[in-house]
């Protein structure tokens, strides 16, 4: 899980991806906004492609440990 909707998160959402993870990004607007161009292309034609799946209009209330893996509760 990757929180947020800038660069960062979108080149870490690419990053991880690399490595042959499961990427889930959680955003909380339902656009992006703040993303340069590239970011913005590369994202989005992840999603198309499968590779990512973007939880948009997303707020995160807590995460809690569950038998050593994270356990995620949306407001």
């Amino acid at each position: 899980m990757v929180v947020g909707g800038g660069d960062t998160a979108a080149e870490f959402v690419q990053y991880l991806r690399q490595q042959d993870n499961r990427i889930t990004l959680s955003y909380r607007k339902a656009d992006f906004t703040r993303l340069n161009p590239q970011n913005h292309d590369a994202l989005l034609g992840m999603e198309q492609r499968g590779e990512v799946e973007i939880l948009r209009s997303s707020n995160i209330k807590e995460i809690e440990d569950e038998g050593g893996r994270p356990r995620i509760s949306f407001c």
